[in-house]
């Protein structure tokens, strides 16, 4: 059905690996040189030293939410931002990520690193 040659220039299959981990951390530390805001969200931290006590960084949750799927993260990333410029805010914080990907996600869809056999957060502590 079709030109055959037309059909046969888009047979290209390529996969696009969860961002996790190290992966995920140049992801974010990239993204975060293109937000507009006066202080730095520190996205690619994965753990956050609190004084004494290690809590878990934005890369943490955001690679936990989002399951390292680029769409999530960047609807999440875009929606985050909007309500920080909004909100007049200086930067990401955790808890504005959290409410965001609150709104933003209701139900997940599937988890894609459980499914290509994955281990969560490798290389992320």
């Amino acid at each position: 059905m079709g030109d055959e040659e037309v059909a046969g220039r888009w047979n290209d299959f390529f996969e696009l690996p969860p961002y996790t981990g190290k992966r995920l951390s140049i992801l974010l530390a990239s993204l975060e040189l293109l937000l507009p805001f006066t202080q730095p969200s520190n996205l690619a931290l994965p753990v956050i030293k609190d004084k004494s006590v290690e809590v878990d960084g934005p890369a943490k949750f955001i690679e936990l939410m989002t399951g390292g799927i680029l769409r999530d993260i960047m609807i999440l990333i875009r929606d985050a931002s909007r309500r920080a410029i909004e909100a007049d805010l200086p930067c990401l914080t955790p808890g504005l990520l959290e409410k965001t990907w609150k709104k933003v996600q209701r139900k997940k869809a599937t988890d894609f690193l459980e499914q290509s056999g994955m281990p969560r957060s490798e290389g992320v502590a």
